[in-house]
């Protein structure tokens, strides 16, 4: 039974911490983190930096979202309804965010997985569209459980099937005559580009964990949370890179069906059953999300409905033309996911409310993550608008570690003031 946003309570939770490894990996094998490889090419950086900037960007990320997972295993609750106890009514406003950003998500996903189809089966995308977007739709439908029963099976599948494709294509750049350069500024576009994706997942993480028992391991959630996110997206980059450096072609999925026959149909297919597991978790957590707005009544499974009809109908209209603006548009939507995560992880962790009345609690919580967006629009570069300190930097935009280290601080600090008031 999937409770939805209601709690789960203790009798209901199983499961083991292994589930999060095998939901996280099928869930970064997609389109855009392919195509984040290729941004690497573009840049011309060399393999070396390559490999250290998708490292260490990758993991940062993850581990960020394993601590926000870990939240949902002690709580019972989605991810939206844990920033309920943190934020207050005002968490309304990151529920609305986080609905519409992963809603956005199933159709960029959508239109990318349709145009992969299109290449192999060459059938009309209006019909690819709609049968695709609904069978994700279905899956998202039949609830949690489901999704992490077809995240267990795409981690086995796709696993095999990027191994193969690892072999056959020569991944390991063995026989590559590439140099590129190491270039500090490519160096610092790439890791942020990569820690920006991952962390992206944040406000899904309770969603998928809230059924485990309350006594799961927090180490262990947070590696294979961890594991699991990086090795599906390093090793997509890994071979978007790779695919790059060979076809020499900037059109992502274009050069993953022609790089050499069946390796390229295979690598198609795998990034169309990646973005069936993908889009799954977008659209169910976009239904969450917005439910935790009307908390007291159960809408996921007509949200879905109507969601995902919302979503299949505008990937129909702007299939050809609007993708790449409206990702560039979720990029930006995507820059108050920092300065949550960072007063979330604050107050679970460091300040564990320290008995603060909640009404300060949550003034405090929102100020803090409003002080951390400001801090940090002007190293904002989404693709739309280059803001003063990222030119500086050269078009690194470093506002995510901004907006989330400076809403920590301010999150402490004002915890410490509040704290002393109330004493007083």
């Amino acid at each position: 039974m999937d409770m939805g946003v209601k709690k789960v309570e203790t009798h209901m939770k199983r499961g083991k911490e292994f589930n999060q490894f095998t939901l996280w990996f099928a869930a970064n094998l997609t389109l855009a983190d392919f195509a984040l490889g290729f941004l690497a090419y573009s840049l011309n950086l060399s393999i070396i930096y390559t490999l250290i900037s998708m490292s260490i960007g990758t993991i940062l990320g993850s581990f960020i979202v394993g601590l926000l997972a870990y939240q949902g295993s002690v709580s019972g609750e989605t991810q939206m309804m844990v920033s309920y106890e943190t934020f207050g009514k005002y968490s309304h406003v990151f529920s609305f965010l986080q609905g519409f950003s992963a809603l956005g998500w199933f159709i960029v996903n959508l239109i990318l997985g349709s145009y992969a189809f299109e290449l192999i089966l060459h059938v009309n995308y209006i019909i690819i569209l709609t049968i695709y977007g609904t069978v994700q739709a279905i899956i998202a439908y039949l609830g949690y459980h489901y999704i992490h029963k077809l995240e267990f099976i795409l981690s086995i599948l796709l696993g095999i099937l990027f191994l193969y494709i690892a072999i056959k294509s020569d991944i390991f750049f063995y026989k590559i005559n590439y140099i590129g350069k190491n270039d500090l500024i490519a160096f610092g576009i790439m890791l942020a580009t990569s820690f920006s994706y991952t962390v992206s997942w944040g406000p899904y993480a309770s969603d998928y964990s809230r059924y485990l028992p309350q006594n799961s391991s927090l180490k262990k959630i947070v590696i294979y949370v961890t594991f699991g996110m990086f090795l599906s997206t390093f090793l997509l980059e890994l071979l978007g890179f790779y695919i790059g450096i060979y076809t020499g072609l900037t059109n992502s999925m274009y050069a993953a069906y022609t790089i050499s026959g069946s390796i390229g149909i295979l690598t198609s297919l795998l990034l169309i059953l990646g973005g069936i597991g993908t889009n799954s978790i977008n659209i169910y957590s976009s239904s969450l999300s917005i439910n935790a707005i009307f908390s007291h009544k159960n809408l996921r499974k007509f949200l879905i409905f109507t969601l995902s009809t919302i979503g299949i109908i505008i990937s129909i209209i702007f299939y050809n033309s609007f993708y790449q603006f409206f990702e560039n548009f979720l990029y930006v939507l995507d820059y108050w996911i920092m300065p949550w995560a960072g007063v979330m992880i604050a107050d679970y962790y460091l300040i564990k409310k320290k008995n603060l009345k909640l009404q300060n609690l949550y003034k405090i919580s929102s100020i803090s993550a409003l002080i951390g967006f400001i801090a940090s629009i002007p190293f904002q570069y989404p693709g739309l608008y280059e803001m003063p300190m990222a030119k500086y930097l050269g078009g690194v935009d470093i506002s995510y570690f901004i907006s989330f280290f400076t809403s920590i601080i301010f999150m402490y600090l004002l915890t410490k003031k509040f704290m002393s008031l109330q004493q007083s």
